[in-house]
């Protein structure tokens, strides 16, 4: 039994114009996102070591970074569980 024609997988599919538009557009949104989170981190210590060198005890400034820290987790969290939801919708409407 030979077969001229080649096997076609089940996943393979071609994406259009508009989906590889907003595969880019959802990659540079992402990257926005992290540097954006990532600056307020770094400008996070920066605010506590200016605090530091200003004359403000040490344990008074780090539980203030602490809970700044948290907050940030906990706002990349929130991020992390919108963007998996807009992508799942996104996919979903593209099927």
């Amino acid at each position: 039994m030979n077969n001229s024609q080649p096997t076609k997988s089940i996943h393979s599919r071609k994406y259009t114009k508009i989906e590889k538009s907003q595969q880019k557009q959802q990659r540079f949104l992402r990257r926005v996102i992290t540097g954006a989170l990532v600056a307020q981190a770094t400008l996070i210590v920066v605010n506590g070591n200016l605090d530091v060198l200003s004359g403000q005890p040490v344990l008074d400034v780090i539980p203030g970074m602490i809970t700044q820290g948290i907050e940030l987790i906990l706002k990349t969290q929130g991020v992390q569980k919108r963007l998996k939801t807009r992508d799942r919708n996104c996919n979903s409407c593209s099927d």
